[in-house]
């Protein structure tokens, strides 16, 4: 169950660029150190920075549809060969053995809320201190590979 995971988002029905933001998230839980000491607060605001020359591209795919997940992974790996793949409705398991030189995860409520994802499929990029989400239609990746920037 762990490895094949359902998520209750839409598809996106349109390519669109939400933009750059700054990237922070509300703790869900009090951050302790090492020593037990709190440092964050469970409800409080924490803005993140990457480290310096560090990108991370998260690509969040559904495989509702068999075909139109693999034409998203394909498509994505194509522009963003580097990215961390977060995958719904579909065993990870299964596409770890068939691309073993991706990273390949099942996707989570948490990561999804975390991340501010509002659609599949959508590619986010984080550097610095910000995040960049961009959702592609759904429906153009149901027959073909699908040029993506």
């Amino acid at each position: 169950a762990a490895a094949k995971r359902p998520t209750q988002l839409p598809f996106c029905k349109k390519d669109e660029d939400l933009g750059t933001v700054q990237d922070s998230f509300v703790s869900p839980v009090d951050i302790r150190n090492p020593l037990g000491r709190v440092v964050v607060k469970k409800g409080e605001v924490v803005n993140t920075t990457m480290p310096s020359g560090v990108k991370l591209e998260i690509c969040y795919i559904n495989y509702a549809n068999e075909a139109a997940g693999e034409n998203q992974l394909n498509s994505m790996v194509i522009s963003h060969p580097r990215c961390l793949f977060l995958v719904a409705n579909k065993d990870v398991r299964d596409l770890r053995k068939k691309y073993p030189n991706y990273e390949i995860y099942p996707t989570s409520p948490y990561q999804e809320q975390r991340f501010k994802l509002n659609c599949y499929p959508s590619i986010l990029t984080m550097e610095n201190n910000t995040l960049h989400i961009v959702n592609y239609n759904y429906d153009d990746f149901k027959t073909d590979l699908k040029d993506i920037k």
